[in-house]
This record gives C-alpha cells, sequence and structure tokens, in this order.
C-alpha cells in the first residue's frame, strides 16, 4: 500500500531478518501499523518460499491480531489504558504464536496512546507529579502490555527484540515558489527562511500525519524513517519492577534519538535551500 502511494520508508539501524520477534515502537501515527507491516512484505529471503515470509501480528487492547477489526475497536472503548493479561490468559494469548513453525513479527506500542504535542504536555504535567522523566518526542510507556509480551515469549522461538523507532517528516518541494498552494513542506521551508523560531519549524516538519495523509496523496509527500535497534529478547528483565525500569530507560533514550533525527534532517532541508 505504501509502495503505491510512493512513500518512501528509510531504515537506519541494526538489519531485520526473517525470524520470529517481538518488536517495540513509538507511537506517532495510525499508519504505524501500515509502516511495520511494510517492514515485514520488504525481507526478502532466498531461501525460503514466500508464503513463509514475516506474519505481523498486534498486541493491544487485550488481544493479538493481524489488522483492526471490530473486537479490537470495541476493546479500546471498553478498557482501561493500563490493561493486563493474567498469567493463564497470556499463556492463552501467545501460545499459538509460539508453537508456529513460521516466522512471526509481535508487534507493541508500549505509548497505547499516538503521540501528538497536547497528548505530551498533559502525561508530562502528570508524570511531574510522580517525579517520572519528561519526554518531548514520546510518551511515557505503559508497562503492562510488554509485560505481558515479554512473559508469555519467554523461551521459545522469540529470542529478538526490535527496538524500532518511527518519525514521519515532510519532503522538501523541489520549487516551493512556483506552488500556489503551500503544504506543510513548504510552510516550514518559508519559516527557515524568515528566520522563526526552530521549535515552529520542528512542529511544521515533523507533524504527526493521518492515515489519510499518508495514503491519501499520490504521489505522498511524507517519508517515513526508521531507526532499528537489536536486542536479544533472553537478556530482557522478567520481572515487573526491573522490566518497567529497563523500558522507562529505553524510551528516554528513544525520545533522544528522535530529538537527533529531527535535527538532523532539519540541517539537511537547510542546506538544500
Amino acid at each position: 500500500m505504501l509502495k503505491l502511494n510512493c512513500v518512501k520508508i528509510e531504515i537506519t539501524g541494526d538489519e531485520l531478518e526473517v525470524d520470529s520477534a517481538v518488536l517495540l515502537s513509538n507511537h506517532r501515527s495510525i499508519a504505524d501499523y501500515i509502516v511495520i507491516s511494510a517492514l515485514a512484505q520488504s525481507l526478502e529471503d532466498k531461501g525460503r518460499p514466500e508464503i513463509d515470509l514475516v506474519s505481523v501480528k498486534f498486541f493491544s487492547w487485550f488481544s493479538l491480531w493481524g489488522l483492526p477489526n471490530l473486537n479490537v475497536f470495541n476493546n479500546i472503548l471498553s478498557c482501561d489504558e493500563n490493561w493486563e493479561l493474567d498469567t493463564s490468559t497470556t499463556c492463552n494469548t501467545f501460545n499459538p504464536s509460539v508453537l508456529s513453525t513460521k516466522p512471526e513479527w509481535i508487534s507493541v506500542f508500549p505509548e497505547v496512546n499516538i503521540w501528538s504535542a497536547e497528548n505530551n504536555e498533559l502525561l508530562n504535567e502528570l508524570n511531574e507529579k510522580y517525579y517520572l522523566p519528561k519526554l518531548q518526542n514520546v510518551l511515557y510507556p505503559r508497562f503492562s502490555s510488554t509485560f505481558n509480551v515479554i512473559n508469555g515469549l519467554y523461551k521459545s522461538s522469540f529470542s529478538k527484540l526490535y527496538d524500532i523507532t518511527i518519525l514521519y517528516y515532510k519532503k522538501r518541494a523541489a520549487d516551493p515558489q512556483n506552488i500556489v498552494k503551500m503544504s506543510q513542506t513548504e510552510t516550514a521551508i518559508q519559516l527557515e527562511s524568515s528566520g522563526e523560531p526552530d521549535e515552529m519549524v520542528r512542529t511544521t516538519l515533523f507533524d504527526s500525519p493521518s492515515l489519510l495523509q499518508v495514503l491519501g496523496e499520490y504521489p505522498s509527500s511524507f517519508v517515513v524513517r526508521v531507526h532499528v535497534k537489536l536486542k536479544a529478547l533472553p537478556r530482557i528483565p522478567l520481572k515487573r519492577k526491573k522490566l518497567e525500569k529497563w523500558l522507562e530507560k529505553e524510551w528516554v533514550e528513544k525520545d533522544k534519538l528522535l530529538e537527533q533525527l529531527q535535527t538532523t534532517i532539519l540541517t539537511n532541508h537547510q542546506k538544500e535551500k
């Protein structure tokens, strides 16, 4: 779907492989589901028939699913954001994946909600009361879903964890002066040249897109940057308190990484002026 709309995906960091793994990702847009599925489809392994390429599943709101369905939306409306499965239900949920002979990616968005400036501000106000880290480019993670996944897949064929960082940004127009109706990209470029504050430029250039914005334009004006960090799943702590500290640390690092990626992209835009 992304390929049909000429959406460019830039992949940096460690290499993704055709094997069973857990994916932890930040949540920038509803289009994240399509992006992760596209990552799996981009893998090529000549030693396997096409049918054995990675199957992508998402774990959220009490269920494991391939594409959103009515049950998923019902769970979203009826469940608390801090939901968690009990031990028995966790085993039943992940057992089919553990027993499967085909490679699977089980993807989790620990933030639960999609990042936005408004959500980020509200959550940071709450975090300040509990002396938790203030994050700018990601939402503070919820631990329950990650706890369920790590414990449900421990000592199985799922030996890898891919820490995925997703960032969307607008392409630079070739000649913005000749475009009457400005897109967000041209607005950002004009802000750069007019000396507007860096934060205003960043907000315009890296605004989180809707699914319609990503897939409704042809060719798409968005680029997706995906950074991959490979980790060994058996080395992730199982005990809840240690896992919470580990995930918090990972999200603080992810917040810094997104800041670095945005700075690099913005610098490249300015050099092309």
